[in-house]
């Protein structure tokens, strides 16, 4: 899917459970990522919760935050994001 069939996608409320982005354009992935929150939430901001795929990622935490309850709001967004390289 390129990046204007998302985009149209999410002005129709066709908005997936889950997107992988890949590539180096992070401007443009937080841009969708902008759009898709204000679709999905228009009244208020998500509980976010950001993990990185490392050796220090605890995948019962993972797990655990993905499957819980919130206990004063049902807004949550997970990020699971890759450790980049600076060279």
């Amino acid at each position: 899917m390129t990046v204007a069939e998302l985009k149209n996608n999410i002005s129709k409320n066709l908005i997936e459970r889950i997107y992988l982005f890949s590539g180096n354009e992070v401007g443009e992935k937080n841009q969708i990522i902008d759009l898709i929150e204000k679709k999905l939430f228009p009244n208020g901001t998500p509980t976010k919760y950001t993990f990185y795929c490392d050796n220090d990622l605890d995948p019962h935490y993972f797990i655990e935050t993905v499957n819980s309850n919130l206990l004063f709001s049902d807004n949550k967004l997970i990020f699971l994001n890759m450790k980049i390289k600076i060279r």
